[in-house]
């Protein structure tokens, strides 16, 4: 009944420039039929999925709840308590509610086949053809002059629940990927697949917890008791195909 009390969630995978699948990760509002944003991306990933809640907080506020199916990105089914997206959903205050079926979420289904039935031909008729230019026309054109004008109807109830972000929380620090690993006594720590050495200002972090953050524009910070430290790759031994290793037993 009333705006940003529920918003559906989910990606449309599409050839929307008649050559390229991407996928729109859009948000609608269960109220109103707004969409308060919606960006093109190369895939339903976390961090897509991230980028696109933070504009919406940054434009309308928190909302009170998250209407999704059980896609990996939201840790469905049994990995619930593992994922990412809904840990910063938890940490911002918002509900994750799961649908069960495509037919639960109806408003966001119909809303992508009435996206792929008009933008498609605009986005030809203008000739875009990149997914930058398509996300400016989405932005400037599609939604603020046409579905966000057209396509809305009023709430039961007048009154927004949008909240304001709470100035004590730092979205940054919450719309990220965090995964926490145990520094070595050699100061360092293992990231896909990758070792990084912590250089620490004064004391030894040796046997401390490090927070590896990787934030929405894919760039890894680690983070010791709260405070960032300086980090660098460890180089690894390149090996000669012709090289031959004897072991000694």
């Amino acid at each position: 009944p009333q705006e940003g009390l529920i918003l559906q969630m989910d990606g449309c995978h599409h050839k929307f420039n008649g050559k390229d699948v991407w996928c729109l990760v859009s948000c609608i509002d269960d109220a109103t039929s707004e969409i308060p944003y919606a960006e093109f991306f190369d895939g339903e990933t976390t961090l897509s999925c991230m980028k696109v809640l933070k504009r919406i907080i940054e434009t309308k506020g928190v909302p009170k709840a998250i209407y999704t199916d059980r896609a990996g990105w939201t840790g469905g089914q049994k990995r619930t308590e593992f994922s990412q997206f809904k840990r910063a959903c938890d940490k911002l205050g918002i509900q994750i509610l799961f649908a069960n079926s495509p037919e639960a979420k109806g408003r966001i289904e119909r809303s992508f086949r009435t996206v792929q039935d008009r933008l498609v031909p605009e986005l030809r008729l203008h000739k875009i053809k990149s997914m930058k230019k398509a996300n400016e026309y989405l932005h400037d054109t599609f939604l603020k002059e046409y579905w966000n004008k057209e396509k809305i109807v009023p709430a039961m109830n007048p009154e927004s629940v949008y909240e304001p972000m709470s100035p004590w929380l730092k979205l940054d620090e919450i719309l990220c990927l965090i995964e926490d690993r145990k520094i070595g006594s050699d100061h360092t720590v293992s990231y896909q697949s990758q070792r990084y050495i912590i250089k620490p200002d004064q004391c030894s972090y040796a046997g401390y917890m490090a927070s590896l953050r990787i934030n929405l524009h894919g760039e890894l910070k680690v983070y010791v008791m709260d405070n960032e430290v300086r980090i660098e790759p460890v180089p690894t031994r390149q090996y000669d195909k012709n090289e031959v290793i004897e072991f000694k037993i």
